[in-house]
């Protein structure tokens, strides 16, 4: 495991470097102090405390390692988080499910490349009313006027399962998947899991014609009531399919004041 910290330059990116490296018994070596950590580095991505991130990295050794990290308390004074880290040298200790838990921004992902995040929507929504897709509608407000000019467009009946993306700035698209039925209190959950699936393989696509990632809140636990385990298969069958893309829900919806949130994302 390490520790890493940034040298804060006045009007320039901070660049984290190692404090200190703990190996265990069965570890080759350690991450010198000192070392210092390339910018493209997944350690950069930790932006708050508690968020995590997930990558493979060859900085350590000249092999591709496995490396997971933490955001933490900065030193007294400093404007900067730190980073705890863990690094892991064995295949066998890398491999994992595809399901990974994180903590993060769900609108403000972290990574390099294009990044498309999804939310569900229902099919009457011309504006969107709650959880993330009200806190993207705040966040993004030309995405909403564009897929509520969009979705008046098509009846209701055939809007089930469709897609609408929207591009709000640089290499961010907004993908809203229409998968639940009207909106209010209900008996019976109102998520839908055919155009759900469906939704997922148009994103798929796309990601795939564009190069970029996906990411996805926690679909349904917040302001919707569905069945958790099945949309999570939903997600794992887009992410093993033949697209071979990298797909990662963000699982849980925005509180009214607080970004950071618990999370969990897939890798391909």
């Amino acid at each position: 495991m390490f520790s890493a910290s940034p040298a804060e330059q006045e009007g320039s990116r901070p660049r984290y470097h190692i404090d200190y490296g703990i190996a265990s018994k069965s570890a080759p070596g350690t991450v010198a102090a000192g070392t210092s950590i390339p910018n493209d580095s997944i350690v950069y991505g930790c932006t708050a405390i508690g968020q995590t991130g997930h990558s493979s990295e060859s900085w350590i050794v000249r092999k591709s390692l496995a490396i997971e990290c933490v955001g933490i308390p900065g030193f007294a004074g400093a404007t900067f988080l730190r980073i705890a880290g863990i690094v892991r040298f064995r295949i066998q200790d890398a491999e994992h499910d595809s399901l990974e838990i994180v903590h993060g921004n769900v609108l403000a992902p972290a990574g390099s490349g294009p990044k498309v995040i999804c939310q569900l929507v229902n099919d009457q929504a011309k504006v969107r009313g709650g959880g993330v897709a009200r806190a993207s509608a705040q966040q993004f407000p030309a995405a909403q006027q564009q897929f509520s000019q969009w979705i008046v467009q098509m009846p209701r009946r055939e809007r089930l399962g469709r897609v609408h993306f929207a591009n709000v700035g640089g290499d961010l698209t907004i993908a809203s998947l229409i998968a639940q039925e009207g909106y209010g209190a209900s008996s019976s959950p109102r998520i839908r899991y055919a155009p759900l699936e469906h939704g997922f393989s148009v994103v798929a696509q796309f990601a795939v014609d564009h190069k970029a990632s996906v990411h996805t809140p926690r679909i349904g636990v917040g302001l919707v009531r569905q069945d958790r385990d099945r949309c999570t298969a939903v997600c794992v069958w887009c992410d093993k399919s033949e697209f071979q893309v990298r797909i990662r829900p963000w699982l849980c919806a925005i509180r009214p004041a607080q970004r950071s949130v618990s999370v969990c994302r897939f890798r391909g």
